[in-house]
């Protein structure tokens, strides 16, 4: 444990402490203005019950001690949150989306039919937008453990690496909500070109009319209601404010700054809330 004294952080602790519960001292501390703090959290039967920002620092005032809750706070719940929520994301298939690329090029180049240009093109675009996005994910996740590794490493926290962090998670949550928003853009691009392909179904031959077929099936599940439900759910759950209220995010990269500003707001709500409600030595 990197303390300057570690049996007066111990009885600072259990000063704090409730009947029948555990703390914890988290094994890094955090340097903050020239100050240092330690984070000791309580659990009562394995659930987390209040939270204590210590510090051997002399002249600690009440915005010291929120500021470094805030960033050990917020550090350690973007890790969590990456496990939780990055790895299932990686993990969702994206095979579906390959094959019918596949498909379209197979269609458009071995049985000389000619798909809709700006339809086909947006379809291309949204696919190569998707399939990407796992990887993408992957090189976040390993950059956030790395930066947690350098800190319990050192034994100490600052300000850059929260920085970091809040970008890495900001990124996260950009990439999913822009796939989402890429394929809901491609539906009508693929409603338009099933209407093309069904078209010309009569007029191929029986190996072209398969190619077709199958490629209409892809096309058909989806832009089908059932999908466009779930990316709506899906999207819905970014497109709300610091106080849950559904919000519009604009088009483009306009509309991606503003989605950063409501997402650092909403953390900072949740963070003052957590104060207000669990952090035991702050009034």
């Amino acid at each position: 444990m990197n303390v300057i004294n570690e049996s007066k952080l111990i009885e600072g602790a259990k000063k704090y402490k409730k009947f029948i519960e555990k703390f914890e001292i988290y094994p890094y501390s955090c340097y903050n203005n020239g100050k240092k703090f330690y984070y000791v959290s309580y659990q009562r039967f394995n659930k987390s019950n209040g939270m204590v920002i210590l510090s051997e620092s002399e002249n600690v005032t009440d915005q010291d001690i929120v500021s470094a809750f805030k960033m050990m706070y917020n550090f350690n719940q973007i890790m969590r949150e990456a496990l939780d929520q990055m790895i299932p994301d990686i993990k969702k298939p994206v095979s579906v989306l390959q094959e019918m690329k596949v498909l379209l090029e197979e269609v458009e180049s071995t049985t000389g039919l000619e798909l809709k240009g700006n339809e086909i093109k947006n379809l291309y675009y949204m696919i190569d937008q998707v399939v990407s996005f796992p990887d993408k994910l992957i090189r976040i996740l390993k950059e956030m453990q790395a930066i947690e590794k350098v800190v319990l490493d050192r034994k100490y926290l600052l300000r850059e690496d929260v920085d970091r962090m809040m970008e890495l998670n900001f990124l996260h949550c950009k990439i999913m909500y822009t796939q989402g928003r890429e394929q809901l853009k491609a539906i009508e691009d693929a409603r338009v070109i099933i209407g093309y392909l069904k078209g010309q179904l009569s007029d191929g031959t029986k190996d072209v009319n398969k190619k077709v077929k199958q490629l209409i099936f892809y096309l058909e599940t989806f832009s089908e209601e059932r999908a466009i439900r779930d990316l709506n759910r899906s999207q819905a759950s970014f497109e709300k404010d610091e106080y849950g209220n559904k919000i519009m995010i604009g088009p483009g990269e306009e509309g991606m700054q503003e989605y950063k500003r409501i997402h650092y707001r909403a953390v900072d709500h949740i963070l003052d809330n957590h104060i207000k409600n669990y952090l035991r030595n702050f009034q």
